[in-house]
């Protein structure tokens, strides 16, 4: 159950796990793209960046870092669109309403496992990468949205 339930779309979209008193995880859902391009390109719609925005400015989020996790991702590895490797539709509008803000977005769909560290208002990106084709993850420890670490471990 999200602790922001009331800023939540019917399908219970941005969900909000408040964490201690320094982090917040937040979960949106890029994948109701419907057809032939089902997870293949991802959408997260003017309604859910809304909904996102309005929970970026809630007060029980001040001072808090967001770690946002959503499956498709606004960069692939190169750091810019690529169909292959992030595939969200609205990428920019995402990294619009995340300009400036703290956050630190973490994803998957790529099947690579990347880091694209924080520039210019956007946040930092990592990508989680395959778990089957390339075995491994990431580690990640995050003081705030500026000071963290983070360490892929490939499995071997």
């Amino acid at each position: 159950r999200s602790d922001l339930p009331d800023l939540a779309d019917e399908r219970g979209y941005p969900f909000v796990k408040l964490m201690g008193e320094r982090h917040a995880l937040v979960g949106l859902d890029s994948t109701p793209v419907q057809g032939w391009s089902h997870y293949v390109v991802g959408r997260l719609g003017a309604r859910q960046l809304r909904a996102l925005a309005r929970v970026l400015e809630h007060p029980a989020l001040a001072r808090r870092t967001v770690l946002l996790l959503a499956h498709h991702g606004p960069a692939g590895p190169s750091g810019g669109f690529d169909w292959n490797e992030s595939g969200l539709l609205d990428a920019g509008a995402l990294l619009q309403t995340l300009r400036h803000r703290p956050v630190v977005l973490l994803h998957g769909h790529s099947h690579q496992r990347f880091w694209l560290r924080a520039r210019h208002g956007r946040p930092h990106l990592i990508g989680g990468g395959s778990s089957t084709e390339r075995p491994g993850f990431w580690e990640v420890t995050v003081d705030d949205h500026r000071a963290l670490e983070a360490v892929a471990h490939p499995l071997r």
